[in-house]
């Protein structure tokens, strides 16, 4: 895999040229697993909170059940360590602008499993590694964290690789969505706070392939519903909030 042709940017088991940092001044280095770092949330987000403007918000998820823990690195330097598979970090902290991703296995700076230059706003974004191990994708998700009070809203992410399209419903009632494909998402949707059982069907013969236990949606706050792979390729919900 090679770096974009208009910069050039050295690994980070690498040193930059000419005795340049690599190192953006904007970023906090976190050096302890990624359970117990501390970083500004925006899990207690709700309608009378104003997002703060020029400052961008970024969580990683580890959606690939190829690699069983990987490290992200961003502009050369380690911010997200030992994510397992189907795990989140929590929000960081950043200033808008161009960034480079780099994912590794953990612990190690050989392969690179993922490279990618990402441009952010001053919005939040979730950053999403799927796909198998042959054909990894790291995709960049918007979020909206507005929520009207005393409300829920939510909103799917299809990230299982092994299922082009995917029925999504309330178990035992309505459909929510007939044909969700792979690597999209949907609006939010909003709810009444309440506890809901999801199910996953095969949209052309509408076999059941998994149902969630109930998930309780609490009011002021905004949840992503990821659909994700196990290794044996069986289709599984997390949510995110």
């Amino acid at each position: 895999m090679t770096t974009h042709p208009n910069f050039l940017y050295p690994f980070p088991s690498q040193m930059p040229p000419n005795g340049l940092s690599s190192f953006n001044p904007l970023l906090s280095r976190q050096t302890g697993p990624f359970r117990a770092v501390q970083m500004p949330s925006y899990n207690n987000y709700t309608h009378n909170m104003e997002e703060r403007k020029n400052i961008c918000k970024i969580r990683f998820y580890h959606g690939s059940s190829a690699i069983q823990t990987v490290d992200l690195y961003i502009n050369g330097m380690k911010t997200f360590k030992e994510i397992p598979f189907n795990e989140t970090s929590s929000f960081l902290s950043l200033a808008p602008g161009t960034y480079f991703i780099e994912i590794f296995p953990s612990g190690t700076t050989y392969p690179l499993m993922m490279h990618r230059k990402i441009t952010v706003g001053d919005t939040p974004n979730t950053i999403v590694l799927t796909g198998e191990e042959a054909n990894l994708r790291l995709i960049v998700i918007p979020e909206n964290h507005f929520v009207p009070h005393n409300e829920a809203k939510v909103k799917t992410l299809h990230l299982a690789p092994s299922h082009k399209t995917l029925q999504v419903s309330v178990k035992g009632r309505d459909t929510l969505y007939q044909s969700l494909p792979y690597k999209h998402q949907t609006d939010y949707l909003g709810l009444t706070p309440m506890s809901i059982a999801f199910e996953l069907k095969n949209p052309e013969n509408s076999e059941q392939l998994y149902h969630s236990d109930y998930i309780h949606f609490e009011p002021d706050k905004v949840y992503t519903m990821v659909i994700y792979e196990d290794g044996s390729g069986k289709p599984g919900i997390k949510i995110l909030e």
